[in-house]
C-alpha cells in the first residue's frame, strides 16, 4: 500500500512501532512491545511527517496500528486530513466508546474483512455507526485480519487498495 501510494506522488512514512522487528527492513525498533502505548509512536510519526513540511497528513494502521492510530487522534486532537482503520477491533489495549469516536471528526474509512476471526468486521460496523460524517465503510469477503487484506492472494486486495487511494486522494485535496 505504501508503495501504491508513493507511486502516486504521495509521501509515505512506514516505521515498526516500539520494540518490533522488520522482516523486510531486518532492523528492530528500540523499546519494550508496549501495546498500550503505541498511539504515542503514531504521534512521533506524525510529528515527523509535519517536520518535513507535510501539511495534509491521513493517519492509518492495521490491527493495533488501526486503534493507535484513532486512539492517537482522538486523544491528542490532531490535526489531520483522515484517519484509516483497517481491521482494529473493539477489545484490545484500547478501549473506545461513541462518545470518544463522535470526537473525531476528520474523513474516516473503516476497512475490515467480514468475518475477520479477531472480530474486525463488527468492530469496523460499530466504529463506522458511532462516527460522525464524513464516513466511510468497506467490508470484504476476504477472512483476512489486517495487513493480511493486501497480500497478493487476496481477492479484495485491489478493491482495498483503489478505496485507500481515492479516499486519500479526497480528504488531502478537500483541504
Amino acid at each position: 500500500m505504501a508503495r501504491t501510494l508513493a507511486g502516486r506522488g504521495y509521501l509515505v512514512l512506514t516505521y515498526n512501532r516500539r520494540g518490533r522487528c522488520s522482516t523486510i527492513l531486518g532492523s528492530c525498533s528500540s523499546g519494550v512491545d508496549d501495546l498500550a502505548e503505541h498511539w504515542k509512536d503514531v504521534v512521533g510519526a506524525y510529528d515527523f511527517v509535519r517536520r518535513t513540511g507535510a501539511t495534509a497528513i491521513v493517519l492509518g494502521g492495521a490491527s493495533i496500528g488501526a486503534m493507535a492510530t484513532f486512539h492517537a487522534v482522538q486523544r491528542r486532537d490532531l490535526p489531520v486530513a483522515g484517519v484509516v482503520w483497517i481491521g482494529g477491533v473493539l477489545d484490545g489495549e484500547y478501549r473506545f466508546d461513541r462518545r470518544g469516536v463522535r470526537r473525531v471528526t476528520v474523513p474516516k474509512l473503516f476497512i475490515s474483512a467480514r468475518q475477520d476471526s479477531y472480530g474486525g468486521g463488527e468492530a469496523a460496523r460499530r466504529m463506522h455507526r458511532w462516527s460522525v460524517a464524513p464516513k466511510e465503510l468497506m467490508l470484504v469477503q476476504d477472512l483476512g485480519h489486517g495487513t493480511d487484506l493486501f497480500r497478493a492472494a487476496s481477492e479484495d486486495r485491489d478493491e482495498v487498495e483503489q478505496r485507500i487511494v481515492a479516499f486519500v486522494a479526497a480528504a488531502t485535496t478537500a483541504r
